[in-house]
């Protein structure tokens, strides 16, 4: 039952196993701001078990929530496994029962059928309860204080989708959080879900429509008037499936889109713009001024995934792999359905945060891994960088 020695579970991604529950943190440098009263919730892939195969991707390993609880200048910490359908039938049978990530063609005969959700991707608390999230399944409802797994969660009932993205988006201005599911109606199909959900987390609003192709639809963006969902080709088949490929690959033939949904509409609303092949997944931010929107996305020319290589096996390329944030620019009162893309920055970096007040809102500073780039209006207000 030892773990390979590959990438994926050594160094940085070395599995912990650890469940802990530490009242007292030890502050090593500095304090803690007395009247600092909160908790920062974490969620991270750490797998109970090897791999079935030699080797996985390490987005397959089961989720595990971190609640660090800032106090009257304390700390303490709790951490537990989100105890999934997949984690608890692993540790009834004492092994592995799922194989690959995203292909049950993989799993032991025994679990056919059953939910692979790992639930480690996200973690946002809405409705009373803490939602661990993995795109490709429900969520999993968690208590907030004592991190004891609730189980999966439908929403009262009103959720009718198989999977949930692992990025809602909360508006300040209502408490409401917007979402959706893409694969809805299970693996590999076209179909996607738009929901809205009330600050008490029960749906109020769902759309239902279809993907130009299915795809890894990772991320999304909301407006003060419209819902934006970029469709990129990292995709997949049963055909890769059977052949025990990766589940993705970036397929350069085929082109990105950018689909657009008034936040009142329906699904005969949605107008779907285009532009040629590049590379996106999170989201900076969006918004829009009147009929034109401006949804910013760390974009690359190439493929950014080599654990998800290319459909055609072209070799991957670090130089195109590089992404830089680019304002995705449509008008909905244009004739035209061309995506216009306008580099705001030449740092390189992904991971992007705001701060989210300015949720679908003009903002001015935003964050990414190992980059931060300011003065962001200037790009908006003046002469915008060459594209």
């Amino acid at each position: 039952m030892r773990f390979p020695e590959t990438r994926n579970y050594t160094g940085f991604f070395s599995p912990s196993g650890v469940e802990a529950n530490v009242r007292h943190v030890p502050v090593i440098e500095g304090a803690i701001p007395q009247d600092l009263d909160g908790t920062f919730y974490r969620v991270a892939p750490d797998p109970q078990f090897p791999p079935l195969a030699a080797d996985d991707i390490w987005f397959n390993g089961d989720g595990i929530i971190t609640a660090i609880h800032l106090k009257d200048g304390d700390i303490s910490l709790k951490q537990r496994y989100v105890h999934t359908e997949k984690f608890k039938l692993e540790a009834a049978a004492g092994r592995p029962l799922f194989g690959a990530y995203r292909n049950p063609l993989t799993d032991d005969p025994s679990v056919k059928g059953r939910v692979r959700g790992t639930a480690n991707t996200n973690v946002v608390l809405h409705g009373g309860v803490l939602l661990a999230l993995k795109e490709d399944s429900r969520p999993v409802a968690m208590d907030p204080d004592t991190l004891e797994t609730i189980g999966e969660w439908d929403f009262h009932g009103k959720l009718t989708s198989q999977t949930f993205t692992a990025h809602p988006k909360i508006d300040m201005n209502t408490g409401e959080m917007h979402a959706f599911g893409y694969a809805a109606k299970g693996l590999l199909t076209r179909d996607i879900v738009y929901y809205v959900i009330d600050d008490a987390g029960d749906i109020v609003k769902d759309v239902w429509f279809e993907l130009p192709y299915y795809c890894m639809m990772h991320d999304f963006a909301v407006t003060q008037d419209y819902v934006l969902f970029h469709c990129v080709p990292i995709v997949s088949s049963w055909e890769r499936l059977e052949q025990r490929k990766p589940h993705f690959g970036f397929d350069t033939k085929r082109p990105v889109y950018l689909g657009v949904l008034p936040r009142a509409g329906t699904a005969s609303d949605i107008r779907w713009f285009t532009a040629p092949t590049v590379f996106a997944s999170h989201v900076v931010n969006a918004f829009n001024d009147g009929s034109k929107i401006f949804f910013d996305t760390p974009t690359a020319a190439g493929n950014m995934f080599p654990f998800f290589p290319d459909v055609d096996d072209e070799p991957f390329n670090p130089q195109a792999a590089q992404s830089r944030v680019k304002s995705w620019t449509v008008d909905m009162t244009s004739n035209s359905d061309t995506i216009e893309m306008t580099r705001l920055t030449e740092l390189v970096g992904e991971f992007p945060r705001i701060d989210d007040r300015y949720s679908g809102k003009k903002y001015s500073t935003a964050s990414c891994w190992f980059r931060t780039w300011r003065n962001r209006s200037t790009c908006r207000a003046g002469a915008r960088p060459a594209a």
